[in-house]
């Protein structure tokens, strides 16, 4: 009988961890060109290595998540989480009811409107975690939808 014993699954474990890594210090190099030039491969590995070890403390795990996470440290700061210029940060991501595609995902959107400027008020609204909205204005928000989706007829069956 096949028996797989703990030393395989380490080596899996590494390999598949070493290939995240590979994938991940190409992309960086890619899309942060200016910062990556200025460290030695191993600085960059280790910088990933130090970002995949915060990520967990976020409960965030998946691989795209945890390289969203590690670009967010490459284009913000290693410490973008809990740096007083980006206190939208640790809201988010210490926010208990989303989970970790949802964090990047905000995270992402609030750097974007950052970068768009002021003015954005329905995008920085769209990307906030929302407090509900009340019922009115739900249902105002579904007729609108509807009456759009419509366009002039009087109902389901024309």
């Amino acid at each position: 009988m096949f028996q797989i014993r703990r030393e395989h699954v380490d080596a899996l474990s590494e390999r598949v961890y070493r290939d995240f890594e590979d994938r991940l210090v190409e992309h960086l190099t890619r899309t942060n060109p200016e910062r990556v030039a200025k460290m030695e491969e191993s600085e960059v590995r280790a910088a990933i290595k130090a970002g995949v070890e915060k990520a967990a403390t976020y409960q965030i795990f998946l691989q795209t998540n945890v390289a969203g996470f590690v670009q967010l440290q490459f284009e913000e700061g290693n410490d973008f989480d809990v740096d007083s210029a980006h206190p939208w940060a640790k809201p988010v991501l210490t926010d208990p009811e989303l989970d970790e595609s949802q964090k990047i995902g905000y995270l992402r959107d609030y750097v974007e409107a950052q970068r768009s400027g002021p003015g954005e008020e329905d995008e920085a609204r769209a990307i906030a975690p929302a407090e509900e909205e009340p019922e009115d204005e739900v249902a105002e928000d579904a007729q609108e939808t509807y009456a759009e989706a419509d366009d002039g007829n009087a109902g389901p069956d024309g």
